[in-house]
C-alpha cells in the first residue's frame, strides 16, 4: 500500500485528511495520514516558517524511500518565508495557490522527486465534521 503523510496546517486539516480523504484512499491502496509539524509531544497547529516545514518534509521522506509527502496549508496565514508566497501575493486570487505550489514543489524537486503533493488552500475549511459524517451515511 502506497503511504502518503500530509503535513497540515492545524488540527482541522489534519483531522480532514482523517475523517475524510483517508477512508476514500484507502479504497484505492493509498494510506493516508495527517500530522502537524514538530516534536510527537511538542506538535502544535500554525504554519510554521518555510525552513522548519521543509526540514519536517524531508525528515519524514528520509524515514521511508517509497513515502510520499503532501502539504495541505492555507495560503493567507502562510509566512512569507514560504517560497512563492511573495510573488503569489501579486497574482489573480484564483492563481495565488498555484504559484506558492509550484514554488515549493521546485524547492523540494531534489529531495523529494516526484514525491511531494502540495495543497495550498486559499480559506480554511469552514465545513464542520458533524455534519460531512452525516453525508457519508
Amino acid at each position: 500500500m502506497l503511504e502518503v503523510i500530509v503535513l497540515c496546517e492545524g488540527q482541522t486539516e489534519r483531522e480532514f485528511c482523517r475523517e475524510i480523504v483517508a477512508p476514500e484512499l484507502a479504497a484505492h491502496g493509498l494510506a493516508l495520514s495527517g500530522t502537524l509539524v514538530g516534536k510527537p509531544q511538542r506538535k502544535r497547529g500554525g504554519i510554521r516558517d518555510w525552513a522548519i516545514c521543509r526540514a519536517e518534509l524531508i525528515r519524514l521522506a528520509k524515514e521511508r524511500e517509497d513515502r510520499h509527502l503532501a502539504v495541505l496549508v492555507d495560503y493567507y496565514g502562510m509566512p512569507s518565508t514560504w517560497p512563492g508566497r511573495v510573488t503569489a501575493a501579486g497574482q489573480l486570487n484564483v492563481l495565488r495557490g498555484k504559484c506558492v505550489e509550484d514554488a515549493i514543489t521546485l524547492d523540494l524537486a531534489g529531495e523529494l522527486p516526484g514525491r511531494f503533493h502540495p495543497c495550498i488552500a486559499l480559506h480554511k475549511l469552514k465545513v464542520s465534521f458533524m455534519s460531512i459524517r452525516t453525508w457519508r451515511h
